[in-house]
């Protein structure tokens, strides 16, 4: 189920996580004053999820958040919804292009 708001987002993931279900936060941010309030909330060492529809305008700029929320969060695998970049393929992460895994 989508949840719109972020802060009901986290709630709902929350909930879930102590209802004893895996939660996946998806991830995304805009500018370096939004990285803050984009990974507040999310564990360390986590699996996270993040999208690369939009981002080929700004490389550039999606890199420094794709930095920042390594460098954050620390995540043990990165689900990326999309081809990742080349530079996110060389971190010392598991990401993983979950286009990559569906077969037709």
């Amino acid at each position: 189920r989508r949840i719109e708001s972020p802060g009901k987002r986290r709630w709902c993931g929350a909930y879930w996580q102590h209802e004893e279900m895996i939660v996946i936060a998806t991830i995304s941010w805009s500018t370096p004053e939004s990285f803050d309030y984009s990974f507040d909330g999310i564990e360390e060492k986590s699996y996270v999820a993040i999208g690369m529809i939009g981002c080929k305008h700004s490389k550039k700029n999606y890199m420094k958040g794709f930095d920042a929320m390594c460098e954050r969060i620390s995540p043990e695998c990165i689900i990326c919804i999309g081809k990742p970049f080349h530079e996110m393929e060389t971190q010392p992460l598991h990401v993983v292009s979950y286009t990559d895994t569906w077969r037709f």
